[in-house]
């Protein structure tokens, strides 16, 4: 049994130690577009077909041969006769004497010194090759005969001007996301936008979570003396699901190494990954770093982190499956969770965490900026995270102020104060007030 923490591990070495340990699931499904957001992609997935499937307009207007409006200025304003309307979701054009034309193939068509009337969205006449905004032209007045008018151009536009082309958004055949995209509700448009329905996704991962110690009891329990309830558990379990994982809750187990070994050995048989809260020290009833040793090769991979709160981390590997001990300070563990088993969760998810650019955008995508409002000393040597509250800049008008959550080790209620983390680098003394720093939203 290990007494002793002989080497701890940097952040960015423990993770990644997890990106050349741990494998994503393999098993794949085919779910409805109106379930994807939050999964991960598969396989590549590619466009049916262009979008957009025609030329359209993007500005309420006038759609034009932009040579017509070659020279036009306030000063010197170009004349166009106004021979239609399109018509839209139609294709059609609505032309001068109340008949219809499709706008791509019909007589209706643009040709020298002529407009046709245009809303924003539809399909561009053949013939046009740009859009004049509604802002730069003015009615000349209507001849009730035959339904035409004159606008005045007062600024000329060029070829492909307030126009997006036929397959400018996605060509048919392009790589819409890559194998291993994390599913976004801005990505659920473009997919509807294709006609997709179904995405080949990853299934999710398991995640077996175990407390340990006869000082935690069940939830709906009162604690007995020198007793608290289970926090770990359900906060892990919030943070696996809010991830895009399953949770699969293995109970309460006592300080027995035994009883730990068979409670995580169940565990692993169920899930991809088991997250063991408590046992994680020193301490001579912290089994923790004994189970995962005796479990089998590997085995023990990372004994005590260089980060401040959560020191006493343990990540193992038993064959293929990946063990994580956390602290079962309720606080550090959640700092743990948010550093450790966060990226663990999304490589199994199948999301690289190969660089610190990707560990960013794919397990922080809520990052915020904001100014801090007091200095923060540090621990030279070891990552420090910050519990912090945000709040809205109302002198200047704008911007975020940060200002950190301190208090006794043992509270908890500081994370229900708190909106993020910032992370102090371990080559630093501190942060100072004014400072613009990166706050990771819980």
């Amino acid at each position: 049994m290990s007494k002793e923490f002989l080497d701890t591990s940097t952040l960015d070495d423990a993770l990644s130690i997890i990106n050349k340990s741990v494998s994503s699931v393999t098993s794949a499904e085919l779910v409805h577009l109106t379930a994807a957001a939050g999964r991960v992609t598969s396989k590549d997935l590619l466009s049916p077909e262009d979008l957009p499937a025609f030329p359209k307009s993007t500005v309420d207007g006038f759609a034009v041969k932009s040579a017509s409006t070659f020279g036009a200025s306030e000063a010197t304003p170009i004349y166009l006769e106004v021979t239609g309307e399109v018509e839209m979701g139609t294709g059609e054009v609505i032309n001068k004497h109340g008949s219809h034309a499709h706008a791509s193939y019909g007589a209706t068509a643009i040709i020298e010194n002529t407009a046709i009337r245009i809303p924003t969205g539809g399909m561009l006449p053949k013939g046009a090759d740009a859009s004049v905004m509604i802002e730069f032209t003015h009615a000349c007045g209507k001849d009730d005969q035959s339904g035409t008018y004159m606008i005045e151009v007062t600024r000329p536009v060029s070829p492909g001007e307030n126009v997006i082309q036929v397959g400018e958004d996605l060509k048919d055949g392009d790589i819409v996301f890559s194998k291993g995209h994390r599913i976004r509700p801005q990505d659920i448009g473009i997919l509807a936008g294709l006609g997709i329905t179904r995405i080949h996704v990853f299934s999710r991962p398991k995640v077996a979570i175990i407390s340990t110690g006869p000082e935690i009891c069940p939830i709906d329990q009162k604690p007995g003396t020198g007793q608290a309830r289970d926090i770990n558990a359900y906060t892990l379990a919030a943070l696996a699901q809010e991830s895009g994982a399953e949770s699969i809750y293995m109970g309460i187990c006592p300080d027995d190494l035994e009883q730990i070994k068979n409670v995580v050995k169940t565990a692993l048989s169920k899930a991809d990954c088991a997250l063991i809260s408590g046992g994680s020290s020193v301490g001579t009833r912290d089994f923790t770093y004994q189970a995962i040793s005796d479990l089998g090769p590997p085995g023990v991979l990372v004994h005590g982190l260089s980060i401040s709160p959560g020191k006493p981390t343990i990540i193992g590997q038993s064959e293929t499956k990946i063990i994580i001990g956390l602290p079962g300070h309720p606080s550090s563990s959640m700092v743990v969770a948010q550093a450790i088993v966060l990226p663990t969760i999304c490589r199994l998810a199948g999301i690289s965490l190969s660089s610190p650019l990707e560990r960013q955008l794919n397990i922080s995508s809520r990052n915020v900026k904001a100014r801090l409002t007091r200095n923060i000393p540090s621990q030279p040597g070891k990552d420090t995270f910050v519990r912090m509250a945000i709040s809205t800049n109302a002198e200047k008008r704008g911007g975020l102020l940060a200002t950190p959550v301190f208090g006794k080790s043992g509270l908890i209620s500081t994370f229900i104060r708190s909106h993020g983390l910032l992370k102090i680098p371990a080559g630093s003394e501190g942060a100072y007030e004014g400072d613009e720093v990166d706050i990771q939203l819980f």
